[in-house]
């Protein structure tokens, strides 16, 4: 897809809107992206979730690691 502005916009709105848990409903004439745009905001939003569940684990390990007790550094 290309990254035009008014398709960088349209992907993010649908992104803002999977963040919201808001449904999402596109329209527009056939063979006009629809789908292509769907499935590219949908691979963002999905990595975007990844990266803030992994950064949230190395935390919760790193707190572990500096302050926890002997008992939970061992269960690592």
């Amino acid at each position: 897809m290309i990254t035009v502005p008014y398709v960088v916009k349209a992907k993010q709105k649908v992104i803002d809107s999977l963040n919201l848990g808001v449904p999402v409903y596109i329209v527009g004439h056939l063979g006009s992206g629809k789908i292509q745009l769907s499935t590219e905001a949908a691979l963002d939003f999905t990595i975007q979730k990844f990266g803030e569940f992994n950064e949230e684990r190395k935390l919760y390990y790193k707190n572990i690691l500096t302050n926890g007790r002997k008992k939970e550094i061992e269960s690592l």
